[in-house]
């Protein structure tokens, strides 16, 4: 989708957690749809994109590098906490490209901007 807001959505579809990450999944889009229908954030369309990191540490950090390749601005999940872990580190290096639910501004509900 041109001139969107890309969101991956990272949780183990395949692996121990699926029940956790296909509800994770259920609900992301379910969120994304409902903030389109409302006309999306700032005037731009949400687009979520589905990212496996198959319950494994590793594959999460991959799945984190492979993300921030794809232009994503926004990260929901992971489902297990040692995945979260391992990625947030990742993450945390990318904190000017990418926000999680981890990100203080988002958490605190202060004002903040999805496009700055």
């Amino acid at each position: 989708m041109l001139d969107s807001i890309r969101i991956a959505i990272v949780g183990s579809f395949t692996g121990p957690e699926t029940k956790h990450s296909d509800d994770l999944l259920t609900g992301a889009q379910q969120a994304i749809k409902d903030i389109n229908a409302r006309g999306g954030v700032e005037g731009k369309m949400l687009d979520g994109w589905k990212y496996d990191d198959a319950g494994e540490p590793q594959t999460a950090l991959k799945k984190a590098d492979r993300l921030v390749t794809d232009h994503a601005r926004f990260v929901i999940g992971h489902t297990a906490s040692a995945l979260t872990l391992t990625a947030s580190e990742y993450y945390e290096d990318m904190r000017s490209r990418i926000s999680t639910e981890r990100d203080p501004l988002i958490s605190t509900g202060q004002a903040w901007s999805p496009l700055e």
